[in-house]
């Protein structure tokens, strides 16, 4: 290998409206993450295999249809001391003077969780973690069963609101949609609180009141918090996430919220890519 590679992140983008259940080529090859990584890189960022059409197939082996490999693949990689990025189909080179930017924005919008969180046990699913986050910390309830009916439809408020009137929006790491997901819910929450909306201020105050004694939510000391479980830190993001990361951290921030985010140590299993060349 002509360098080192650092680190990397991959993601399926996948236009199709029916999710595959099977990503092949006409032979069957199975290959790891890790695999792919080391292939693309000891072949000058080009793999042959790139140019294959991928045939995507559901659960009873109806075909859903092919398309080009390189079009549904996104690979984000640190290698020779540069950062590389893969996006339809083509290499882009990220210049230093983007990435000082990038990471100037996000510590200008985005804090660390003070407060060292619990570990996400392997197997763990979302629920079970939040009832154990409420647990380790010293003033907090899960409000994520309580929905509030909007004229949009139900909002899931949050996952967990504290005595310091944080709520925290959990999710496991699996790809970049997480911190979509989490923005999208952050952000609809955030837009009902700043723009006064009395039916889920209420909801917040009778959790304020009820709980912790409080008079009520007070919307000008809240903060957002995305509690994402992985074997990730912030600096390990792919570059996109970290861009739409920054973007939703602002929008929020402009709306009077202050904005943290905690990483909690996750045992993930290897992802494995089903390939045949």
């Amino acid at each position: 290998m002509a360098g080192n590679l650092s680190r990397i992140g991959i993601d399926f983008e996948l236009d199709i409206a029916t999710s595959p259940d099977k990503i092949t080529f006409n032979k069957r090859q199975f290959l790891s993450v890790n695999d792919l990584a080391e292939y693309v890189c000891t072949t000058d960022f080009v793999p042959a295999w790139m140019e294959y059409r991928v045939v995507l197939t559901d659960s009873s082996g109806e075909g859903l249809g092919s398309v080009a490999l390189k079009n549904i693949i996104t690979v984000d990689l640190f290698f020779g001391g540069n950062r590389y990025i893969l996006q339809s189909g083509k290499w882009f080179k990220v210049s230093e003077k983007f990435l000082e930017t990038l990471e100037k924005d996000l510590a200008d919008v985005l804090s660390v969780h003070p407060r060292k969180l619990p570990e996400w046990s392997v197997g763990e699913n979302e629920d079970d973690y939040n009832h154990r986050l409420v647990q380790s910390l010293p003033n907090a309830v899960e409000i994520h069963k309580k929905n509030y009916a909007s004229g949009d439809g139900k909002i899931e408020i949050a996952d967990i609101l504290d005595s310091n009137h944080r709520l925290y929006f959990v999710k496991k790491w699996h790809s970049s949609s997480v911190i979509s997901h989490l923005g999208q819910q952050a952000q609809v929450t955030t837009r009902f609180i700043g723009g006064g909306d009395e039916g889920i201020l209420q909801i917040l105050n009778d959790f304020c009141n009820q709980r912790f004694n409080q008079d009520g939510f007070d919307k000008s000391n809240a903060t957002i918090v995305f509690v994402i479980g992985g074997k990730l830190k912030l600096e390990d993001l792919p570059l996109f996430t970290k861009i739409s990361l920054a973007d939703v951290a602002r929008d929020i921030k402009a709306r009077g919220f202050s904005v943290e985010v905690a990483f909690v140590a996750h045992v993930q299993n290897q992802t494995t890519l089903n390939l045949a060349v």
